[in-house]
């Protein structure tokens, strides 16, 4: 076992130990990674439901705001929770994923901390539409939640200062509009997986890798 700044006892233990470790890593970062979609698809029903009851509200209650404002809040809630469930999917996988990290180099060679890159999958306008990205689909989600979020704010502010404003339905249309566009820019630079390109090494004429690095 290579000496690392937390697997540096090996001396001191079977080597099948650490062996187990590796496995019980692997299996809870899969674990972690198949709760983070049963959650997902979860916290998506349910949001879903919430902004179906807002629409029925609009049309079958108008003027009650009342209703609208307990569905929008309930809405808040349900789409902050599920920003933190995201955010903490994310710190348990990560764990795992380290510890896969530091224990694969004696067991199955550096196989998870090493990207394969296609030699054509460049930045080019072209490689968007048609090629591969290097995007995080957990970033992607999260932002994606955050988004929801601030449309469950916009609402129920509207449905809390809704006598206060005259036309706060196109005050409502501009801040949706507004926040859609912030978040478009934001999936496409913050959505994007944080390996570097820095550390890109030559492989193949067809392909190069890069190490991750926890």
């Amino acid at each position: 076992m290579k000496d690392n700044h937390l697997y540096n006892q090996s001396e001191f233990v079977h080597p099948d130990m650490w062996r187990y470790a590796y496995e019980i890593a692997l299996d809870n970062r899969k674990f972690e990674i198949d709760n983070y979609w049963k959650r997902t698809t979860y916290f998506w029903t349910i949001i879903a439901a919430a902004f179906v009851a807002y629409a029925v509200s609009l049309e079958k209650l108008e003027g009650y705001l009342l209703g609208q404002t307990i569905i929008s809040s309930l809405g808040m809630i349900l789409s902050l929770a599920w920003i933190l469930a995201n955010k903490g999917s994310k710190f348990w996988q990560q764990n795992w994923e380290a510890h896969v990290d530091l224990l694969e180099d004696n067991f199955s060679g550096p196989i998870y901390k090493t990207v394969l890159i296609h030699r054509n999958t460049d930045g080019s306008f072209e490689n968007f539409f048609t090629g591969a990205c290097a995007y995080s689909v957990s970033k992607v989600n999260l932002i994606v939640s955050m988004f929801i979020f601030i449309v469950w704010v916009i609402l129920f502010a509207n449905s809390i200062f809704y006598e206060f404003f005259d036309d706060h339905n196109n005050i409502v249309k501009i801040a949706i509009a507004l926040n859609g566009l912030v978040f478009i820019f934001l999936l496409l630079t913050w959505g994007r997986s944080s390996i570097s390109k820095k550390e890109e090494k030559r492989l193949t004429e067809k392909y190069s890798y890069i190490s991750r690095k926890h």
